[in-house]
């Protein structure tokens, strides 16, 4: 059950908290006064769209926060044990907030959840009806969602099935349809990934190599320059020949001696001594590093030409196929595995024709499982909705869904539906468009709801003015289904009708007003004496009305 919601910088909301009981809660007020921004509220903490426009003006962020009771609603805590998740003694608290840049976070019970985890939540404890979702039934395309919403939790995890069979074999069918393109546009790409392949495996490339052959003719192109600076490093470490100046190394020699026969006198100097020693030893092997390199470092003009031509063959390939020699490699590769394919095409279809028979036949077999028990949940669903139609004050309704002979599979299965409904005796069952008012639209789309609830655990159902296009008699129908519904479930509901705000439990007045310039969006829930000023304002307004609202009241 929805215990309170919280609305912070939304549209014209600057700040607002409602507490909601059990029962029927209904919001009224004038037309444009914010009903539906807070509406909109409770679709934004469902899940729906993120939009920045929905931040209050001078706003950083915009937030609503829901607390929900859980304790009986065991399906919804083993979802939140699955994501890690754990309510408070049994209240959960979900909170979603809207940033100007247009990014969204939620949170359940304070955590950082995804929009998806969102919606999977919230599926299981709010059910949301907009204010035109009535407009739908006109749509024949959406009456077999509609129908399929009617099932139980067997006929979801049958829909479920279907849903992934049919998946499967698309998937599967697909890749046969690529299988079997024409086999000269096969033949040409195979013709080229050879010549590709061929060209990269002859050039034998190496990892890094590139980085070393870059090296190799840097140093070559500069040997003259570095063999004289590796004579000049030489000889200021090592002296000249002569022996006429003395190296670094002959210095250094000059002062351990010196240090070593004074090492005795003061463990200080021995300490000097040892570093000195060591650093000796160091410059030794560096020397002989020195020697080395400049007995190698010579220019060869051949194997600086030879560097020179790889390097030039590397830059062509990379031009071709990758920017780095890694990326070659891994272009290469990918050009094998490719040409693997290429030469075990035709198995690889004849097995991919074997699998999408396979997949094909599954899904039939789920589908047409599917369509038996959609077939009985729509004779039960005739007899359920006209039964509510009836209490709707459309007793001579015909009510009918007709399935189409020749659907085409899709992933709803083999079945296209379409409701008919005669509104009066004697007239045939015609499409919903051309036999149904709006107010009748609105009845037929309540009946479907009424249904519903009895199948489903929503604990929390909100209908967004269910009312429209109707009046009178039929607002007191409505207004009693409305009451009964609530009997089993939370019963959020905004209206015009005076009918059903006076059976509400609980009813709540949104209003606008103007401070600072600027139009505000207030609501509260009303006490007694304030609910027959309301009810009455929404007859008329008057002494006979306010008599009238209060005897509407009492009633209750």
């Amino acid at each position: 059950m929805l215990l309170q919601l919280s609305i912070r910088d939304i549209a014209l909301i600057d700040q607002l908290t409602l507490a909601f009981h059990p029962g029927l809660n209904v919001l009224t007020g004038e037309t444009g006064a914010g009903k539906s921004i807070i509406v909109g509220s409770v679709d934004f903490v469902l899940g729906g769209r993120a939009d920045r426009d929905r931040i209050a003006g001078g706003a950083e962020r915009g937030r609503v926060e829901a607390l929900f009771d859980i304790s009986a609603l065991p399906q919804v805590q083993a979802e939140l044990d699955q994501m890690g998740l754990e309510a408070e003694d049994g209240i959960l608290s979900v909170c979603r907030e809207i940033l100007k840049s247009g990014r969204s976070v939620c949170r359940v019970a304070g955590e950082v959840v995804t929009v998806a985890q969102l919606r999977t939540i919230m599926a299981s404890l709010l059910d949301l009806h907009g204010q035109h979702a009535h407009q739908s039934l006109l749509n024949p395309a959406m009456h077999l969602r509609f129908l399929d919403a009617l099932g139980n939790a067997e006929h979801q995890a049958s829909l479920a099935r279907v849903r992934e069979r049919y998946a499967a074999w698309r998937r599967i069918a697909r890749a046969l349809s690529q299988a079997e393109t024409d086999e000269r546009e096969r033949a040409r790409r195979e013709d080229m990934l050879r010549f590709q392949f061929d060209e990269l495996t002859a050039a034998k490339l190496r990892a890094g190599e590139e980085d070393e052959l870059a090296r190799q003719r840097s140093v070559m192109r500069n040997a003259e320059r570095i063999r004289r600076g590796l004579e000049e490093a030489y000889a200021a470490l090592s002296g000249d020949e002569s022996g006429e100046y003395p190296g670094a190394l002959d210095a250094l020699r000059i002062a351990s001696k010196a240090l070593g026969s004074l090492a005795r006198f003061d463990p200080r100097i021995a300490d000097i001594g040892t570093q000195l020693d060591e650093s000796l030893y160091t410059l030794e092997a560096l020397l002989g590093d020195l020697d080395n390199l400049r007995e190698t470092c010579e220019a060869d003009p051949r194997k600086l030409e030879q560097v020179e031509a790889r390097l030039d063959q590397i830059d062509k390939l990379r031009r071709k196929y990758g920017a780095t020699t890694a990326e070659m490699l891994a272009f290469a590769e990918n050009v094998r595995k490719e040409l693997e394919q290429c030469a075990g095409s035709q198995e690889r279809r004849e097995q991919l024709q074997k699998d999408e028979a396979r997949a094909k036949n599954a899904f039939f077999v789920e589908a047409k499982s599917l369509s038996k028990a959609r077939r009985a949940l729509a004779a039960q669903c005739q007899t359920r909705v006209q039964q509510e139609l009836a209490a709707l004050k459309m007793r001579s309704a015909l009510f009918e869904i007709a399935f189409a002979p020749d659907a085409p599979p899709s992933a709803d299965g083999i079945d296209a539906v379409e409701f008919r409904l005669s509104a009066n005796k004697g007239e045939p069952p015609r499409p919903l468009q051309r036999a149904a008012s709006g107010g009748e639209l609105s009845r037929v789309m309540l009946a479907l709801k009424c249904v519903e609830a009895e199948n489903d655990g929503v604990p929390t159902l909100v209908f967004d003015e269910i009312d429209t296009g109707v009046g009178g008699a039929t607002g007191v129908a409505i207004a009693e289904k409305m009451r009964e519904v609530a009997r089993k479930r939370q019963v959020l509901c905004v209206t015009h009708l005076p009918q059903i705000a006076a059976a509400a439990t609980s009813q709540y007045l949104v209003e606008k007003s103007e401070r600072d310039g600027r139009v505000h969006t207030s609501a509260r829930e009303l006490e007694m004496p304030e609910r027959i000023a309301a009810v009455a304002q929404m007859l008329g307004g008057g002494e006979t009305a306010c008599a009238h609202a209060r005897a509407m009241l009492e009633k209750q």
